[in-house]
């Protein structure tokens, strides 16, 4: 985030969000960005960051979409990940 981790901090924070990670996965054939993170209300951090308009959100929102081609602002109707594991 460079000279904007403060503000992807507060965003984080806004959202419920108690840790997040990005991890790039390289394969031959494709390389996906990985992103996992922990919140107390999942959905409540995905419609907080959907709907924030703030000047770090919109530009954020445009970095990951540049990046990945997924839009942060469209909600899918399938159901999240099941969770197998947790310790």
């Amino acid at each position: 985030m460079g000279p904007r981790r403060a503000e992807f901090a507060e965003s984080l924070k806004a959202g419920g969000v108690t840790k997040e990670s990005w991890f790039l996965q390289k394969t031959p054939q494709v390389n996906m960005v990985i992103v996992y993170f922990e919140a107390e209300n999942v959905e409540k951090a995905f419609d907080t960051l959907a709907k924030s308009k703030t000047p770090f959100a919109l530009w954020f929102k445009q970095q990951v979409k540049s990046v990945t081609g997924f839009d942060l602002e469209q909600r899918t109707t399938e159901p999240p990940p099941e969770e197998i594991v947790h310790m």
